[in-house]
Formats: structure tokens, C-alpha cells, sequence
């Protein structure tokens, strides 16, 4: 049970991580969720833009990742929900853990070193949150 919550976490860790860095919702991820994935990935790409230093074309660029993951991870979040068999919620969270791969993937590869090194320290302080009971990142339970 405990691999499940952190897979599920880790794979939408950077969507709320996110959210609850640019100071919306106050406390988890209360509104984010029912933001249309065109305003997620703008909250996304202003985080990244103030947390990170994105210059306007690599904003752009975050934002078109963000909102290709979360296309990608939402009917794989509604399957999750609608199943209780966990095998199959296994499979789902490896599938948005791989959704997720491939966004880090895609802003690593036009983040500048001093954008890479915070981007890592920002991915393993999400980590070390998750590990230490969800603790070490402020508001969000679970990009």
C-alpha cells in the first residue's frame, strides 16, 4: 500500500508541488484539480518561471510539457480512481510515472545548468517529502 500511495504521489508530485508553490489554494490541492488542463499548465509554467528563472521561450516550453502530461495522466488518474483492484492501480501509477519521465526528460533538455541543479534539488526535496510521510514540501498531497 505504501509503494501505491508513493507512486500515485511521485507521479502527480510536480503538478501540485507545483500549484502549491505559486501561493494558489492555500492548502493541498483544494480548485487545482478543477482548473482546465490549459490553466494547470499556465500555473505550471509561472511557478517554473519565478522558481527556476525560465526566460519567455522556455516558459513556453514548460508550459506545452506540463499540459502534454497532464492530458496524459488524466484519464489514467480517473481509471485509478474508478478501480479498487491494485495490480491494476500498479500498472496505472507506472504509467504516470513513465508520463511523468518523459516531462522531466523534455524541460531538462532546454534547462541551463543553474536551471537543472534547482529543477533536481526541487525533484529530491519532493521525494524526501514523500518518504518522510508526506512532509518537506509545502501544500500539495501528491507533478
Amino acid at each position: 500500500m505504501k509503494k501505491l500511495v508513493l507512486i500515485i504521489a511521485v507521479s502527480a508530485a510536480s503538478v501540485f508541488h507545483i500549484h502549491a508553490q505559486s501561493g494558489q489554494g492555500g492548502g493541498g490541492n483544494s480548485g487545482y484539480s478543477k482548473q482546465s488542463p490549459e490553466d494547470r499548465a499556465n500555473k505550471d509554467a509561472e511557478w517554473a518561471e519565478q522558481q527556476l528563472g525560465l526566460s519567455a521561450d522556455q516558459k513556453v516550453k514548460w508550459h506545452d510539457a506540463s499540459l502534454q502530461k497532464i492530458n496524459a495522466n488524466e484519464p489514467i488518474r480517473e481509471k485509478m480512481k474508478a478501480t479498487s483492484d491494485q495490480s491494476e492501480k500498479q500498472t496505472l501509477g507506472a504509467q504516470m510515472r513513465e508520463n511523468s519521465q518523459k516531462f522531466d526528460v523534455t524541460v531538462s533538455a532546454f534547462l541551463t545548468a543553474d536551471q537543472k541543479t534547482k529543477w533536481d534539488q526541487v525533484k529530491e526535496e519532493r521525494k524526501e517529502g514523500h518518504r518522510g510521510g508526506g512532509q518537506g514540501h509545502s501544500g500539495g498531497g501528491s507533478h
